[in-house]
C-alpha cells in the first residue's frame, strides 16, 4: 500500500508539472502573436456630397500564416472593395480598400473591427474612423474659394483703374455723376454755369 501510494503521488506530481509546462508553452505562444492595424485612426474633413476613398492596412508579424475577418461598421455608409476574410501571410501587409459616402452632415466616429485568428488563439482590433461632414451650402472650403476670387477680382479692378491717365479716370468720375438723361460730355456739363450767368 505505501508504494502504491508513493507510486500515485509521484503520477500526480508529474501530471501537475507537465500541465504546468504546457501552460507555460501555450502562453509564450501567445505573447509572441504580433498583428497589427498599419491604419488605426483615420480623420476625414469632407462635404456632405464628397466620397472618401481609402484603406485599411493590416500586417503580419509571426513566422507562420494568420487568418484576417473585417468586420464593417453598422451604421456606415461603407462599400469594401477586396474581400473581407482572407488568410494573411508571415511578415506581410495587406490594403483593404474602401469607399465611404457620408449620409448626413456632422460629427462622427466609427469603428472597423479586425478579427486576427491563429491555432492557437484569436483576438480583435479596431481600427477608428473619424468623419467631419461640412453641409454643402456651408463648407469652409467654398467660402475660402468665393473670397479668394473676390479678393482677385478687386486687385484686378484695382491695377486697370491705376493704369488709366489720369484725365480719362477723372472724365469717368464726373460722367458718372451727370443727372439722369444728361449725355454731354465733361467737358461741355461744365461750360453750362457760364452760359446761364452770361444770359443773366
Amino acid at each position: 500500500m505505501i508504494i502504491k501510494n508513493i507510486q500515485l503521488k509521484e503520477g500526480f506530481i508529474g501530471f501537475l508539472i507537465l500541465s504546468i509546462s504546457m501552460t507555460m508553452l501555450l502562453i509564450n505562444l501567445a505573447s509572441t502573436l504580433e498583428m497589427s492595424i498599419t491604419t488605426p485612426s483615420q480623420t476625414f474633413r469632407v462635404n456632405q456630397s464628397d466620397t472618401i476613398n481609402h484603406y485599411l492596412g493590416v500586417e503580419n508579424k509571426n513566422p507562420y500564416p494568420i487568418q484576417i475577418q473585417i468586420q464593417p461598421p453598422e451604421k456606415l455608409n461603407i462599400i469594401f472593395h477586396n474581400t473581407l476574410n482572407f488568410t494573411l501571410q508571415p511578415n506581410k501587409t495587406r490594403n483593404i480598400n474602401y469607399t465611404i459616402t457620408p449620409n448626413e452632415h456632422g460629427n462622427f466616429t466609427h469603428f472597423i473591427g479586425v478579427m486576427f485568428i491563429s491555432e492557437e488563439q484569436s483576438f480583435g482590433l479596431q481600427a477608428k474612423i473619424n468623419l467631419i461632414v461640412y453641409p454643402n451650402q456651408k463648407s469652409p472650403f467654398w467660402m475660402l474659394s468665393i473670397i479668394i476670387i473676390l479678393g482677385i477680382s478687386l486687385i484686378i479692378i484695382f491695377f486697370i483703374l491705376s493704369e488709366l491717365p489720369l484725365h480719362k479716370r477723372s472724365g469717368f468720375l464726373i460722367h458718372s455723376q451727370l443727372p439722369k438723361g444728361l449725355t454731354s460730355t465733361p467737358k461741355a456739363y461744365q461750360a453750362v454755369p457760364a452760359l446761364q450767368e452770361n444770359e443773366e
